[in-house]
């Protein structure tokens, strides 16, 4: 592991920033009197900052609303929801479910989710013959 930085190798300049006592005169910043060296920054490297307030203009429930609709569990319910709407069979919101725990990885390796997948198939297989062994025994 590599040890910390020396303090030769600073990321600024020593010659474009000059340290100044507080004997030299802080400007009042409050510094004064404490003896500290402070810092300061050449006068061409200033620049202008134009302050505004955070959002302004636009409304903060708006901002958030874009948030949430941007985020992909959004995106999965609403998938979900309009699939849900179209009134799917038992075995197709069950191979739904199965597509977006796969996509996810939720079964954590291929060999898993193709597990996942063959218990699915047996699963549907075995609901149908239940299904038909009802019926048939409803005729009789």
């Amino acid at each position: 592991m590599r040890g910390p930085k020396s303090l030769d190798s600073a990321p600024f300049p020593s010659e474009d920033v000059r340290m100044q006592s507080a004997e030299e005169g802080a400007s009042g910043d409050g510094c004064r009197g404490r003896g500290a060296a402070m810092p300061t920054v050449p006068e061409r490297e200033l620049t202008p900052v134009i302050a505004e307030l955070p959002g302004a203009g636009v409304c903060v429930a708006d901002k958030r609303l874009g948030r949430i609709r941007a985020r992909s569990s959004y995106r999965l319910f609403r998938e979900l929801h309009e699939f849900l709407e179209s009134k799917p069979d038992v075995a197709a919101i069950l191979q739904k479910l199965y597509d977006i725990l796969d996509a996810r990885s939720a079964f954590g390796s291929r060999q898993n989710a193709a597990f996942a997948a063959e218990s699915l198939g047996q699963v549907l297989k075995d609901m149908e013959d239940r299904t038909e062994k009802r019926q048939d025994t409803e005729v009789v």
